[in-house]
């Protein structure tokens, strides 16, 4: 069998591992790997970066090996010298692609894997003729061919796994290629080296990467003037609490899932979910009421009030929501078409607003900084205009300038709109080989994640996983969620596969 993963970033090291370390991929076999960056196994959001930027997961739910789920956690504690306890510690983002480069080279020196350090930029369906076939639905046992920049066609392929990592960036004001706007941050110690302490810096969005760039540029910099957060409606989400030791067990299993389908003919009402959730809730004596008033906007009063003290409501409903989350894409994709669509409509971004924690530590320097006017944040964003050599933003119907702006609105998961961004997703759009589901991103099946095309339907073996997916892997903006996930599409690959 020829198999091609496209990416080399954590999914795609982790599709790599699950591959090679089964028996049915034989010693004849072969892995063609595309990538093109220098630190291989690690992708955009672990390249070398500086060590202000971290990775607000602990290192326990980072693991690449399946039989130790302590092993980043014991590579830190080989490689880093530090009295800390890695085990409660948010790492430095580089320190993960350092330890999923360390974790892949034994991989990369099997003689059945290749990397080829070109980009792909284009995909054809061949038949088993290996002709190529255009608007030809349900092909029994297709192959793909993959054209790298070169021009080079690499064929033919029995699988292809999609391991093309996150969406660009947004642009939601059109600045893109307007002077002194920094579009794309990462890696923030090339792209942030530069700026003048004199002028007034401001940052697009609040998020995770808002975050690293406070870090950042808090300990690089002393400007003149405070940097502002510009943002649309509240600033944050949740602070991550300390974990609770004792368990807080959801009862939406895989044999309740059974039930409810069984029940309700092949579907699990929304509401059936929410009811059940509300037991669990009663149970753990947690009271929802309570969580959205006081840590549901990620207002600067919720944040400074979880920053103080520990909150034993949060606490509890962090612990369970992190049991539930392996639970999560199974429910969203049996739920009736209308249900999906209003979870989508008026549910999904809460229940992202309280996955996205955010350390502590980095929130009690934004207070630091905000305290001190180094800092400011102006909320109600509406539009942005360049105008001569500053930026001119209207927020609540004021005005305000900026020499810098620096984009941090996360990606950009509408494929109409990301594809003018990515040449390869591009075409791969306007042949006809991916389309966009009901949230803007690439449709798939469910569970094993193979693209459906408008074109030619269920392309078999041909798999994606990540960010690009999220109405159907919802949510996926954990490790472990794709890890799990790369096991899964790759034992499906493997029991299906026929010569």
């Amino acid at each position: 069998m020829r198999v091609a993963i496209i990416g080399l970033g954590a999914s795609g090291t982790a599709i790599t591992t699950e591959l090679l370390n089964d028996e049915q991929f034989g010693e004849n076999d072969r892995l063609d790997i595309f990538e093109t960056r220098e630190r291989l196994g690690a992708g955009l959001p672990y390249e070398p970066e500086d060590e202000r930027v971290l990775i607000n997961t602990s290192p326990g739910a980072l693991s690449m090996d399946k039989r130790n789920k302590q092993a980043f956690t014991d590579w830190l504690n080989t490689h880093i010298s530090s009295d800390k306890d890695f085990s409660h510690w948010f790492a430095p983002r580089d320190y993960y692609g350092r330890y999923l480069n360390d974790h892949i080279q034994p991989y990369l020196a099997d003689e059945r894997v290749h990397v080829i350090k070109q980009r792909v930029k284009d995909m054809q369906i061949l038949n088993q003729d290996g002709e190529v076939v255009y608007n030809q639905r349900h092909l029994n046992h297709p192959y793909y061919a993959l054209q790298t920049t070169d021009n080079t066609w690499h064929q033919p392929y029995d699988a292809v796994f999609l391991a093309i990592g996150h969406p660009p960036y947004r642009d939601p004001y059109h600045l893109r290629e307007v002077e002194n706007y920094i579009h794309h941050p990462a890696p923030l110690k090339e792209n942030l080296a530069y700026l003048n302490a004199e002028e007034a810096i401001g940052i697009i969005g609040s998020g995770l990467t808002g975050l690293d760039i406070i870090r950042y540029l808090n300990h690089h910099y002393t400007f003149e003037q405070p940097v502002t957060f510009y943002i649309r409606t509240e600033p944050f989400t949740t602070v991550i609490q300390p974990e609770l030791e004792e368990e807080k067990p959801h009862s939406l299993t895989r044999e309740w899932q059974a039930e409810q389908l069984e029940t309700y003919g092949g579907i699990i009402p929304l509401q059936i979910i929410f009811e059940q959730i509300k037991a669990d809730f009663k149970a753990h004596d947690i009271t929802y009421d309570y969580i959205l008033e006081n840590c549901g906007s990620g207002s600067i009063e919720q944040i400074r009030h979880q920053v103080n003290e520990a909150d034993p409501q949060m606490q509890a409903f962090q612990k369970y929501i992190s049991g539930l989350y392996p639970e999560m894409s199974a429910l969203i994709n049996v739920l009736p078409t209308s249900d999906r669509q209003e979870f989508f409509t008026h549910y999904s971004k809460k229940i992202i607003h309280f996955l996205n924690i955010m350390p502590k530590e980095t929130l009690e320097l934004v207070i630091h900084l905000l305290d001190q006017g180094q800092l400011r944040i102006v909320s109600g964003l509406t539009d942005i205009e360049k105008t001569d050599q500053q930026f001119t933003l209207t927020a609540n119907n004021d005005t305000y300038t900026a020499d810098v702006l620096i984009n941090a609105t996360g990606f950009e998961n509408r494929l109409s709109v990301a594809k003018e961004q990515d040449a390869f997703i591009k075409t791969l759009y306007e042949k006809g080989i991916i389309m966009a589901d009901e949230v803007g991103g690439i449709k798939v099946t469910w569970p094993y994640t193979q693209l459906i095309s408008s074109r030619y339907g269920q392309l078999d073996h041909v798999y994606t996983l990540g960010t690009w997916i999220l109405a159907t892997q919802f949510p996926n903006n954990a490790v472990s969620s794709n890890v799990r996930q790369a096991c899964r599409i790759v034992h499906h690959f493997l029991d299906t596969y026929e010569e």
